[in-house]
C-alpha cells in the first residue's frame, strides 16, 4: 500500500513538471510568434514610408 503511495506521489509529480515545462515551452513558443509579428508589423510600415516618401516627391 505504502509502495502504491509513493508510486502515484511520483506519477504525480512527474505530470506536475511536465506541465510546468509544457507550459513554458508554449509561453516562450507565443513570444517568439509575437516578436516575429512586431517585427513584420516594423518592416511594412517602414516600406510603407519609404513608398509614400517616394510618391511625395
Amino acid at each position: 500500500m505504502a509502495n502504491e503511495k509513493e508510486f502515484e506521489k511520483s506519477v504525480d509529480d512527474a505530470v506536475k513538471e511536465y506541465e510546468k515545462r509544457f507550459r513554458k515551452n508554449m509561453q516562450t513558443a507565443a513570444d517568439l510568434v509575437a516578436n516575429k509579428a512586431k517585427q513584420n508589423v516594423g518592416v511594412q510600415t517602414g516600406a510603407l514610408r519609404a513608398d509614400i516618401k517616394t510618391r511625395s516627391r
